[in-house]
């Protein structure tokens, strides 16, 4: 909006979303066993999935037996999209399980069942997903798949966790594989660090950058 209305620029605030304490169990270890991959959210036919499923299936052999890959979420925003989108996920039989929607309430227990978070982001600058911040903020590794300059990437890129892949299936498969190493090897001091790094993005923090503006503009006798 400032490239097209400079004219507007000085009107203009950019304000990161950010993530709900309550949803962030606490910091892990190292995955024993089987490593469970898991992705969340609102599917639709615009996230980067055909390469991570894709990704999935030649990789999965090269993975600790019982390794698995989570989907977690509505299938679309309407009724008449699950059909639609049900139709390309991966059969059972590739260790891969559609779980269904999870209640605010259990988002926490969800997460913390999973050894690596998997972010498929369309888009591109300035496009994160408030699921990017509560995966930064878990203290594990991340893969995630969006095209080169989007915005999730930018807030991950250098991160210790995280895991850059372009949409496709050779980028995945070595994010998974590298992703998957990380999970084995993390400790929870390294899990807690990460986890205190992300506090600035927490919801209450980045409410801030959105009030103190605000304030700035009203009177001292009319603020709240």
């Amino acid at each position: 909006y400032k490239v097209k209305h400079p004219d507007a620029a000085s009107k203009q605030l950019v304000v990161l979303n950010g993530y709900d304490p309550d949803s962030i169990p606490a910091p892990s270890g190292p995955a024993m066993g089987g490593i469970t991959f898991g992705m969340l959210g609102t599917l639709n036919d615009r996230w980067p999935t055909k390469p991570i499923f894709k990704a999935w299936t030649r990789v999965r052999e090269s993975l600790p037996p019982g390794s698995r890959l989570l989907l977690a979420g509505h299938l679309g925003y309407f009724a008449r999209s699950q059909d639609v989108l049900e139709a390309y996920l991966p059969s059972e039989s590739t260790s891969f399980s559609y779980v269904g929607p999870v209640s605010k309430a259990d988002v926490s227990s969800y997460y913390d069942s999973l050894d690596v978070i998997v972010l498929a982001v369309p888009g591109g600058p300035m496009v994160t997903s408030g699921k990017v911040f509560e995966a930064i903020a878990l203290g594990k590794p991340v893969v995630c798949v969006q095209e080169e300059g989007g915005g999730a990437r930018a807030l991950l890129d250098g991160l210790p966790l995280s895991f850059l892949a372009e949409p496709n299936d050779a980028s995945v498969a070595q994010a998974i594989l590298d992703a998957a190493e990380s999970a084995q090897s993390l400790d929870v001091e390294t899990s807690s660090r990460a986890q205190q790094a992300a506090t600035k993005f927490a919801r209450a923090n980045t409410i801030e950058a959105i009030v103190e503006p605000i304030n700035a503009l009203v009177s001292p006798e009319k603020r709240p």
